[in-house]
């Protein structure tokens, strides 16, 4: 995570190119908070906000939202992302949260594509300081991404990702959490200060379809997906360490082209793997 927090590093453009979370999702986190709890949402915290991509859309839930980050880059870019007259935004981190707020008195956290950058088990700490009893903790994320119609893209993508001439070894630290699906997040929970748990994922079929939400989004055009490679962070971090090599995200989109056929101004249906992590303060 602390790539983001570099000031070369281009915020406008993550905001830009990052996918956005369906309605459905928060449906899913709304709903499954009002089965457990009849408070009402007064404070809700979107802990790892980024560029303002989720708080954008919690302001129509809260009375009060708080936006926190470790980024003042991203927190700078969040501010004009997400004017709203009802949202706030902190500096903090995963050990330094829950001291942003009184004790007991946040309804709503959530985490968006960022769990994977905290420490565990002292992350559940902070969380469990912050959080009113019954309050929610809601955690997603997405990972790799494949072209509907176009199988072969997934393992090009995750090849991008993972290999030792790509992304692989410039990732900072708990992408592994990430590849693992957030089994060890999930591993880590203390069930003597949370219930109710919800865990999903695209190989865990156990929970009902209304409980889970699909990234899937229509008509992109290829390089759209292209710019998105290039807000990773360790594509970033490549960039930086190989400045006389070839741009990777553009030998990625040749790699496309040949392989299906496919220009940079072709639309395609894209489908993420997602995650969701849901659970209860007792």
């Amino acid at each position: 995570m602390s790539t983001f927090s570099k000031g070369k590093f281009n915020a406008s453009n993550y905001a830009k190119y990052r996918p956005v979370y369906p309605q459905s999702l928060y449906d899913t986190v709304i709903q499954y908070r009002n089965k457990h709890t009849t408070d009402p949402l007064k404070l809700i915290v979107d802990f790892g906000c980024g560029t303002g991509q989720a708080t954008k859309e919690l302001v129509k839930y809260g009375e009060k939202v708080v936006g926190v980050d470790p980024s003042e880059v991203m927190l700078n870019q969040a501010r004009e992302e997400v004017p709203a007259k009802n949202v706030d935004f902190k500096q903090g981190n995963d050990k330094t949260l829950a001291s942003l707020f009184a004790p007991s008195s946040v309804d709503l956290l959530t985490v968006a594509e960022a769990a994977h950058w905290f420490k565990y088990p002292e992350f559940w700490d902070q969380v469990a300081a912050m959080l009113k009893p019954g309050g929610l903790v809601a955690i997603w994320a997405y990972y790799t991404f494949s072209f509907v119609d176009y199988p072969v893209v997934g393992d090009i993508i995750m090849n991008y990702g993972e290999a030792e001439n790509r992304c692989g070894p410039y990732w900072d630290p708990g992408h592994p959490i990430l590849v693992e699906e957030y089994k060890p997040v999930v591993d880590s929970i203390p069930k003597d200060k949370f219930t109710n748990i919800y865990y999903h994922t695209n190989d865990n079929k156990q929970s009902r379809p209304e409980e889970h939400f699909e990234l899937v989004k229509e008509n992109v055009p290829v390089k759209a997906m292209i710019a998105l490679l290039k807000t990773w962070s360790p594509y970033f971090n490549y960039m930086n360490a190989n400045p006389d090599k070839p741009d990777i995200a553009d030998l990625t989109m040749e790699e496309i082209h040949a392989k299906t056929g496919l220009n940079e101004d072709d639309l395609v249906t894209v489908k993420w793997n997602s995650i969701t992590l849901l659970a209860t303060r007792k």
